[in-house]
């Protein structure tokens, strides 16, 4: 068959057992329409559209010890900051050592950092560049939730964009590599940027010390090592396409003193419906979480005992007191711990609505220097759809309830679990402080307002297959389960 190597409006011809290849890049200005007509009618029979992909739009935000901040992408099922890291501390706070003269760094076997050239103004335009020591270091340089990338996630990466590409073979650098002459030197081959990666040329340090090769590479450690003393890294090049990743190719392991950038990719990816999770509170309590739709909620009921800010949630057990409240507090069932000892099995804690107003909020913005967006008390609106989504509020109970009669009085009427939502019948604190209702009711509080004392709750029974919008003053103590959405 005829090969054209401009793809326009050129004709060509196949035969029978033809297999046509198409490569279309930067395809700009729309989309394009591929026929293929039948020789002697000249009708076409077979028409596909090429649409024009759309770039990934960019997440909230993430930030580090030192209060740097990193917008996120999300390139096929992974996470990734757009910009080189620069933080100079591992996740637990403490510093990285900051080593300039040549002679220190070709020492150090333990964990280091540097900005290009020595030259602090570097640091916010190319990250800083690291040794496999300080990015492999048990502390995390990552923090927690994010870690360096294996040679397997970087191949990923390049196999995502290119499918069909190799180790040494492929155009996703291109892809990845910020356009323009800025930041690389020239040619910055095929530069397009499609996928927001914003890859910069930060350059390298030898373990000699010695400094090159700025705006002409961008070399990525990986956190998979290939000898004792050598790490694999992964490269994007000025003149070249390529994304060099290195599993299994020596060529691209080297010396663990090398100073080189980093990228950081999260842990896990977005849920979708039906899939599991964790969820850690601020007071390192782990719950499970279920993807519902588009939502990913706490499959537990909440015992958190402090704020996002790490400020404690005052336990309020005197009933006097705990109905003079005008602040945030929370409490067990009937003052007893062991109602909440394990989130798996138990009815979680009760909360006033105070303290689900309180502006230091349940759901975590911070852990280990990144902080994280998304999670919150649900709002009137995240009820209403739950509810939509499993069959409307009339059977909505039913299917969100855990069976048995463990955690529900009879008949536990047409309880059946299906989402994994796992609601227990926890009962609640009453304003005057007393508590009631165990195993018949469980009410969960929302952070929409029905007037300015009282909360919209979603509100299930024992007796009844409904879940139901329900508003409950302040002074009550309810339930907690945390969403944040997931498209």
């Amino acid at each position: 068959m005829d090969k054209p190597n401009i793809f326009k409006s050129s004709k060509f011809y196949m035969s029978e057992g033809d297999i046509l290849h198409l490569i279309i890049k930067d395809l700009q200005g729309g989309n394009i329409s591929i026929g293929l007509n039948n020789a002697n009618t000249d009708v076409a029979e077979d028409i596909h559209e090429i649409v024009q992909p759309v770039p990934p739009v960019p997440l909230a935000d993430l930030v580090d010890k030192d209060g740097n901040i990193y917008t996120t992408i999300i390139i096929g099922a992974q996470e990734w900051i757009v910009e080189n890291f620069r933080c100079t501390k591992y996740a637990d706070g403490t510093s990285i050592s900051y080593l300039q003269k040549d002679t220190l760094w070709a020492a150090d076997a333990v964990g280091a950092y540097c900005w290009y050239n020595n030259v602090i103004p570097n640091g916010s335009l190319y990250g800083g560049l690291y040794n496999w020591y300080a990015a492999t270091d048990v502390r995390n340089i990552a923090a927690v939730g994010w870690h360096v990338p294996t040679a397997v996630e970087y191949s990923t990466l390049m196999r995502y964009i290119d499918i069909d590409g190799t180790t040494l073979a492929n155009d996703a650098g291109g892809y990845l590599k910020e356009i323009g002459l800025t930041y690389w030197n020239t040619p910055n081959t095929d530069a397009t940027n499609t996928y927001v990666f914003n890859a910069r040329g930060g350059g390298q340090r030898s373990n000699l010390g010695v400094f090159s090769v700025l705006k002409q590479y961008l070399t990525l450690w990986n956190s998979t090592e290939d000898l004792p003393n050598n790490g694999y890294s992964s490269y994007c090049y000025n003149n070249s396409a390529v994304f060099q990743t290195s599993y299994g190719v020596d060529i691209s392991s080297a010396d663990k003193k090398y100073g080189y950038s980093l990228r950081l990719l999260k842990d896990s990816t977005t849920l979708t419906h039906g899939q599991t999770g964790t969820y850690t509170g601020n007071d390192g309590k782990v719950y499970r979480t279920i993807c519902i739709g588009t939502q990913e909620w706490l499959a537990d009921n909440l015992a958190e005992t402090k704020y996002r800010d790490a400020t404690a949630i005052p336990i309020v057990t005197d009933n006097v007191a705990w109905a003079a409240l005008v602040t945030g507090a929370m409490c067990y069932y009937n003052n007893d711990i062991s109602y909440s000892l394990n989130p798996d099995t138990d009815y979680g804690a009760l909360y006033n609505g105070y303290a689900i107003k309180n502006i230091s909020g349940f759901a975590y913005l911070e852990r280990g220097g990144i902080s994280e967006f998304g999670w919150r008390v649900p709002t009137e609106t995240d009820f209403n759809n739950l509810n939509s989504f499993v069959g409307g509020a009339s059977v909505a109970g039913g299917m969100l309830k855990e069976i048995g009669l463990t955690y529900w009085t009879t008949p536990n009427t047409s309880a059946t679990n299906t989402y994994g939502m796992t609601v227990l019948g926890a009962g609640w604190r009453e304003t005057d402080g007393t508590f009631s209702n165990i195993n018949n009711y469980s009410l969960f509080w929302s952070d929409t307002n029905d007037s300015p004392s009282d909360l919209w709750t979603l509100y299930v029974r024992y007796n009844s297959k409904a879940a139901t919008l329900w508003n409950a003053e302040y002074l009550y103590g309810l339930s907690v389960r945390l969403v944040r959405d997931v498209t």
